[in-house]
Protein backbone atom coordinates (compact mmCIF):
# COMPACT_ATOMS: atom_id res chain seq x y z
CA UNK A 1 0.00 0.00 0.00
CA UNK A 2 1.76 3.34 -1.00
CA UNK A 3 1.79 6.31 0.99
CA UNK A 4 -0.14 9.27 -1.06
CA UNK A 5 0.40 12.40 1.88
CA UNK A 6 3.09 13.84 -0.72
CA UNK A 7 0.42 14.22 -3.52
CA UNK A 8 0.06 18.01 -3.84
CA UNK A 9 -2.38 18.32 -6.86
CA UNK A 10 -5.98 19.44 -6.66
CA UNK A 11 -8.88 18.34 -9.18
CA UNK A 12 -9.74 21.14 -11.46
CA UNK A 13 -13.22 20.89 -11.25
CA UNK A 14 -13.40 24.31 -12.83
CA UNK A 15 -12.98 23.11 -15.92
CA UNK A 16 -14.77 20.07 -15.90
CA UNK A 17 -12.29 17.62 -16.66
CA UNK A 18 -10.08 15.01 -14.84
CA UNK A 19 -7.20 17.71 -15.16
CA UNK A 20 -4.61 18.23 -12.25
CA UNK A 21 -3.21 21.42 -10.93
CA UNK A 22 -0.56 21.91 -8.70
CA UNK A 23 -1.47 24.01 -5.20
CA UNK A 24 0.70 24.54 -2.30
CA UNK A 25 3.66 22.47 -1.60
CA UNK A 26 2.01 22.04 2.34
CA UNK A 27 -1.41 21.06 1.35
CA UNK A 28 -2.46 17.13 0.49
CA UNK A 29 -5.07 15.85 -1.19
CA UNK A 30 -7.32 12.44 0.27
CA UNK A 31 -9.53 10.76 -1.90
CA UNK A 32 -11.33 8.70 0.36
CA UNK A 33 -14.51 7.04 0.26
CA UNK A 34 -14.98 8.61 -2.93
CA UNK A 35 -14.81 11.73 -0.97
CA UNK A 36 -12.54 14.80 -2.10
CA UNK A 37 -10.78 16.03 0.92
CA UNK A 38 -8.13 18.62 0.58
CA UNK A 39 -6.16 19.28 4.09
CA UNK A 40 -3.24 20.60 5.55
CA UNK A 41 -0.01 19.45 7.10
CA UNK A 42 -0.50 21.08 10.56
CA UNK A 43 -3.46 20.69 12.31
CA UNK A 44 -5.67 24.05 12.74
CA UNK A 45 -9.31 25.03 13.36
CA UNK A 46 -11.43 26.80 10.86
CA UNK A 47 -11.54 30.24 12.53
CA UNK A 48 -13.94 31.82 10.32
CA UNK A 49 -17.42 31.09 8.91
CA UNK A 50 -17.30 31.09 4.92
CA UNK A 51 -20.22 33.02 3.57
CA UNK A 52 -21.90 30.76 1.03
CA UNK A 53 -24.44 32.43 -1.51
CA UNK A 54 -27.63 29.74 -2.04
CA UNK A 55 -31.02 30.14 -3.99
CA UNK A 56 -34.41 27.96 -3.43
CA UNK A 57 -35.02 25.38 -6.39
CA UNK A 58 -37.82 23.37 -7.63
CA UNK A 59 -37.04 19.45 -6.88
CA UNK A 60 -40.00 18.65 -8.68
CA UNK A 61 -38.41 17.91 -12.16
CA UNK A 62 -35.51 16.32 -13.13
CA UNK A 63 -34.95 19.25 -16.21
CA UNK A 64 -33.84 21.69 -13.19
CA UNK A 65 -31.19 19.45 -11.93
CA UNK A 66 -29.57 19.32 -15.38
CA UNK A 67 -30.47 23.23 -16.04
CA UNK A 68 -27.92 23.71 -12.41
CA UNK A 69 -25.33 21.42 -13.58
CA UNK A 70 -24.84 23.01 -16.59
CA UNK A 71 -24.65 26.31 -15.07
CA UNK A 72 -21.84 25.00 -12.58
CA UNK A 73 -24.01 25.08 -9.73
CA UNK A 74 -24.95 21.76 -7.32
CA UNK A 75 -27.88 20.83 -5.94
CA UNK A 76 -28.35 20.54 -2.62
CA UNK A 77 -30.73 20.13 0.98
CA UNK A 78 -30.50 22.00 4.30
CA UNK A 79 -32.31 20.69 6.87
CA UNK A 80 -31.81 21.28 10.71
CA UNK A 81 -33.83 22.56 14.04
CA UNK A 82 -34.20 26.24 12.97
CA UNK A 83 -34.10 25.93 8.88
CA UNK A 84 -36.23 23.36 8.26
CA UNK A 85 -36.08 21.37 5.25
CA UNK A 86 -34.91 22.90 1.97
CA UNK A 87 -33.89 22.24 -1.17
CA UNK A 88 -31.67 24.61 -2.41
CA UNK A 89 -28.37 24.94 -4.90
CA UNK A 90 -25.26 26.61 -4.51
CA UNK A 91 -22.06 27.84 -6.39
CA UNK A 92 -19.67 24.84 -7.40
CA UNK A 93 -17.04 27.17 -7.51
CA UNK A 94 -17.87 28.33 -3.83
CA UNK A 95 -17.90 24.89 -2.61
CA UNK A 96 -14.50 24.11 -3.78
CA UNK A 97 -12.78 27.31 -2.99
CA UNK A 98 -14.32 26.63 0.76
CA UNK A 99 -12.83 23.09 0.69
CA UNK A 100 -9.04 24.35 -0.30
CA UNK A 101 -9.20 27.06 2.44
CA UNK A 102 -10.98 25.90 5.39
CA UNK A 103 -10.53 21.49 4.77
CA UNK A 104 -13.75 19.33 4.42
CA UNK A 105 -15.30 20.86 7.49
CA UNK A 106 -15.40 24.09 6.73
CA UNK A 107 -18.13 25.89 8.58
CA UNK A 108 -20.56 27.75 5.91
CA UNK A 109 -22.53 31.14 6.61
CA UNK A 110 -25.57 30.03 4.55
CA UNK A 111 -27.28 33.05 3.19
CA UNK A 112 -30.74 31.93 1.51
CA UNK A 113 -31.80 34.35 -1.45
CA UNK A 114 -29.76 37.03 0.36
CA UNK A 115 -31.92 37.19 3.26
CA UNK A 116 -31.97 34.27 5.96
CA UNK A 117 -27.93 33.49 7.00
CA UNK A 118 -27.82 30.25 9.07
CA UNK A 119 -24.49 28.56 10.05
CA UNK A 120 -24.15 25.10 8.41
CA UNK A 121 -21.56 22.34 7.59
CA UNK A 122 -21.40 19.33 5.20
CA UNK A 123 -23.01 16.57 6.36
CA UNK A 124 -22.91 14.33 3.28
CA UNK A 125 -21.90 14.74 -0.43
CA UNK A 126 -22.50 12.50 -3.57
CA UNK A 127 -19.43 12.66 -5.57
CA UNK A 128 -19.71 10.93 -9.38
CA UNK A 129 -17.84 8.19 -9.68
CA UNK A 130 -16.27 8.39 -12.90
CA UNK A 131 -15.76 12.38 -13.01
CA UNK A 132 -15.23 13.12 -9.07
CA UNK A 133 -17.43 16.04 -9.69
CA UNK A 134 -19.65 16.70 -7.11
CA UNK A 135 -23.15 15.71 -7.62
CA UNK A 136 -25.05 16.93 -4.56
CA UNK A 137 -24.87 18.04 -1.33
CA UNK A 138 -26.43 18.09 2.26
CA UNK A 139 -26.26 20.86 4.47
CA UNK A 140 -26.68 20.63 8.40
CA UNK A 141 -27.56 23.80 10.37
CA UNK A 142 -25.41 23.83 13.12
CA UNK A 143 -25.30 25.64 16.44
CA UNK A 144 -22.10 27.34 17.14
CA UNK A 145 -22.55 26.60 20.77
CA UNK A 146 -23.49 22.94 20.93
CA UNK A 147 -21.24 20.15 19.69
CA UNK A 148 -21.49 18.47 16.60
CA UNK A 149 -19.70 15.09 14.93
CA UNK A 150 -16.94 15.16 12.58
CA UNK A 151 -15.34 13.12 10.12
CA UNK A 152 -11.50 14.48 10.09
CA UNK A 153 -8.35 12.92 7.66
CA UNK A 154 -5.59 10.95 9.82
CA UNK A 155 -2.31 12.68 8.22
CA UNK A 156 1.27 10.38 9.41
CA UNK A 157 3.78 12.66 10.78
CA UNK A 158 7.76 11.28 11.28
CA UNK A 159 8.81 8.34 10.02
CA UNK A 160 8.83 4.60 11.13
CA UNK A 161 12.44 2.91 11.59
CA UNK A 162 13.41 -1.01 12.16
CA UNK A 163 12.28 -1.34 8.24
CA UNK A 164 8.65 -2.06 8.92
CA UNK A 165 5.61 -1.07 6.24
CA UNK A 166 3.57 1.39 7.90
CA UNK A 167 -0.08 0.51 7.34
CA UNK A 168 -2.84 2.90 8.08
CA UNK A 169 -5.78 1.10 9.02
CA UNK A 170 -8.21 4.16 10.24
CA UNK A 171 -7.45 6.99 7.48
CA UNK A 172 -10.26 9.09 9.04
CA UNK A 173 -11.56 9.60 12.64
CA UNK A 174 -14.68 11.29 14.25
CA UNK A 175 -14.47 14.31 17.00
CA UNK A 176 -16.75 15.50 19.07
CA UNK A 177 -16.32 19.16 19.08
CA UNK A 178 -17.71 22.52 19.07
CA UNK A 179 -18.25 23.55 15.00
CA UNK A 180 -15.50 26.05 15.31
CA UNK A 181 -12.87 23.66 17.58
CA UNK A 182 -12.86 21.13 14.69
CA UNK A 183 -9.73 20.42 13.81
CA UNK A 184 -8.67 19.88 9.44
CA UNK A 185 -6.86 17.08 9.71
CA UNK A 186 -5.65 14.61 12.62
CA UNK A 187 -1.51 14.39 13.33
CA UNK A 188 -0.31 10.82 14.14
CA UNK A 189 3.11 10.73 14.87
CA UNK A 190 4.93 7.46 13.78
CA UNK A 191 8.78 8.47 14.70
CA UNK A 192 10.23 5.80 16.62
CA UNK A 193 7.97 2.78 15.64
CA UNK A 194 9.47 -0.66 15.06
CA UNK A 195 8.12 -3.71 13.26
CA UNK A 196 5.35 -4.81 15.76
CA UNK A 197 4.33 -1.39 16.51
CA UNK A 198 0.70 -0.06 16.62
CA UNK A 199 -1.21 2.77 17.52
CA UNK A 200 -4.87 2.78 18.91
CA UNK A 201 -7.02 5.71 19.61
CA UNK A 202 -6.55 5.27 23.13
CA UNK A 203 -2.66 6.25 22.34
CA UNK A 204 -3.45 9.71 20.62
CA UNK A 205 -3.76 12.86 22.49
CA UNK A 206 -7.10 14.46 21.80
CA UNK A 207 -6.75 18.41 21.53
CA UNK A 208 -8.05 20.62 24.24
CA UNK A 209 -11.16 21.44 22.26
CA UNK A 210 -11.79 18.09 21.04
CA UNK A 211 -12.59 14.26 22.01
CA UNK A 212 -12.45 11.34 19.53
CA UNK A 213 -15.54 9.38 19.28
CA UNK A 214 -15.22 5.75 18.90
CA UNK A 215 -13.65 2.29 20.19
CA UNK A 216 -10.45 3.22 22.48
CA UNK A 217 -8.60 -0.13 21.02
CA UNK A 218 -9.45 0.43 17.65
CA UNK A 219 -6.18 0.11 15.77
CA UNK A 220 -5.33 3.59 14.07
CA UNK A 221 -1.95 2.66 12.66
CA UNK A 222 0.55 -0.29 12.60
CA UNK A 223 4.04 -1.59 11.64
CA UNK A 224 4.31 -4.81 10.23
CA UNK A 225 7.59 -6.96 9.32
CA UNK A 226 8.00 -6.86 5.86
CA UNK A 227 8.25 -10.53 5.18
CA UNK A 228 4.55 -10.81 6.73
CA UNK A 229 3.03 -8.30 4.42
CA UNK A 230 5.03 -9.92 0.53
CA UNK A 231 3.20 -13.37 2.10
CA UNK A 232 -0.26 -11.82 2.40
CA UNK A 233 0.23 -9.68 -1.09
CA UNK A 234 1.86 -13.91 -2.51
CA UNK A 235 -1.21 -15.23 -1.28
CA UNK A 236 -4.14 -12.59 -2.19
CA UNK A 237 -2.46 -13.57 -5.87
CA UNK A 238 -1.55 -17.22 -5.50
CA UNK A 239 -5.60 -17.32 -4.13
CA UNK A 240 -7.45 -20.02 -6.70
CA UNK A 241 -10.61 -18.88 -7.41
CA UNK A 242 -13.72 -20.89 -7.00
CA UNK A 243 -15.04 -23.18 -9.50
CA UNK A 244 -18.08 -21.75 -11.55
CA UNK A 245 -21.37 -23.51 -11.26
CA UNK A 246 -21.92 -25.61 -14.20
CA UNK A 247 -24.62 -24.34 -16.69
CA UNK A 248 -27.89 -25.69 -16.55
CA UNK A 249 -29.11 -27.51 -19.88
Amino acid sequence: MKNYQSAVYLINYFKNTLTFKKIEENDHIYVLNLRIVVSYTKERKCPNMVLLNANLRDHSKKSIIKDLRKQKKIPAVVYGKDVGNKSISVNESDILKAFHSEGRNAIFQLKLDGNQETPVMVHDMQLDPLTGLIMHLDFLGVDMNTEVEAVVPVVLKGEASGGGVVQLTESELTVRALPNNIPSVIEVDISGLTSGDHIKIEDLKAGRDYSFVGHADEMVVSVSHVDQVEEAEASEDTETPEPSAPAEA
